[in-house]
């Protein structure tokens, strides 16, 4: 994960921010086949800048592009690594494109290669905060994913620093309480222990997912996630042993846990691209090292009964963010009944 991929100073992004197109563009055709790549600046003072760009470029056939809108498709997503939050939103604005005059047919696309590219206000299309902070960002096109760069928000260096502030706030940090189980266990969904197909923990600090890949939307129907991961966990998410009682909540969370770590989901449709997010705040039972801070877990729900999936028939995208760690795409599949062969009216 690193900045520099388009050759651009951190003043460029405002001021020069396709520069380097051309080179870009050869570089990307030479990568293979419909690739997606961005760029950021590596800091950005918030007391100086009210703008975050992030260079979008996406390189590929006619043939490719055409057929799959980069600017019908596309999301942003950033992730706030000190808060562990995640902020998604499109690409690039509905306002800010104009429709075709005729329907694109891809069948009738040139022969060669060419680039769709975007100049995202971060800011603006996620509603970021503008406050200091770090963020790790990544595009997603359907199950395509771009490199992912990391950002900077702070203030210059004329601005005053109040040590007594900074020593109140990073107090006020480590007091902070961890957040309440969400959502809370069920029988025998949702679940926070291992379960029949649950995946295995990775060897190294990430997320391991699957889904029930193909499901009919009938009545009692169920599409289970299952998520297995090894993560850092933030001092906000350690639970404190006066806190322990406080934060239980509900079924399956005997003995109380010693940390609640969140993982963030994110859903979007083969058809309707819209980005929906669930944020799990998944109860941690392993000892808590302060040196080293690493904790496993894992946590199971039903789709259909969570508000990430519309019940709607299309194929779904599945992607999880905490922290630096992301995994996916992870497909699954809903069809109504009258998609199946058997089916009468």
């Amino acid at each position: 994960m690193h900045n520099d991929r388009f050759g651009l100073s951190d003043d460029e992004f405002w001021t020069a921010p396709r520069r380097t197109a051309m080179a870009v563009a050869q570089r990307l055709w030479g990568e293979g086949r419909d690739v997606t790549a961005i760029d950021a600046p590596r800091s950005v003072p918030i007391d100086k800048r009210t703008t975050l760009p992030v260079v979008v470029y996406r390189a590929g056939s006619y043939r490719d592009l055409w057929a799959l809108s980069f600017a019908d498709r596309a999301l942003i997503t950033a992730v706030d690594l000190e808060q562990n939050r995640v902020f998604a939103g499109p690409v690039v604005n509905e306002a800010d494109v104009e429709p075709p005059a005729e329907p694109i047919d891809p069948d009738q696309a040139p022969k060669g290669d060419t680039t769709d590219s975007a100049v995202v206000d971060l800011r603006e299309v996620v509603d970021l905060p503008w406050q200091p902070s770090t963020y790790v960002v990544t595009v997603i096109l359907r199950d395509m994913v771009s490199n992912r760069v990391r950002v900077e928000l702070g203030k210059s260096a004329s601005t005053y620093h109040d040590d007594e502030v900074a020593k109140f706030l990073a107090a006020h940090k480590a007091e902070a309480t961890p957040p309440h189980i969400h959502p809370v266990p069920g029988d025998p969904l949702p679940s926070y222990g291992a379960i029949d197909g649950s995946p295995t923990i990775p060897d190294q600090p990430g997320i391991n997912m699957s889904a029930d890949r193909v499901v009919v939307l009938e009545p009692g129907a169920r599409c289970v996630l299952r998520g297995a991961f090894r993560l850092p966990a933030r001092s906000h998410e350690i639970v404190k042993p006066e806190g322990l009682k406080e934060s239980t909540a509900g079924p399956g969370t005997t003995p109380p846990p010693t940390a609640v770590v969140a993982i963030t989901l994110l859903a979007t449709g083969g058809d309707d691209a819209t980005a929906t997010l669930l944020r799990l705040d998944v109860p941690i039972w392993d000892p808590i090292d302060p040196a080293n801070p690493i904790v496993t877990g894992y946590f199971a729900l039903d789709l259909l009964s969570s508000s990430l999936l519309p019940h709607r028939a299309q194929t779904y995208f599945l992607y999880a963010f905490s922290g630096d760690a992301m995994v996916g795409p992870v497909p699954a599949a809903l069809v109504s009944k009258e998609m199946l062969p058997s089916h009468r009216q």
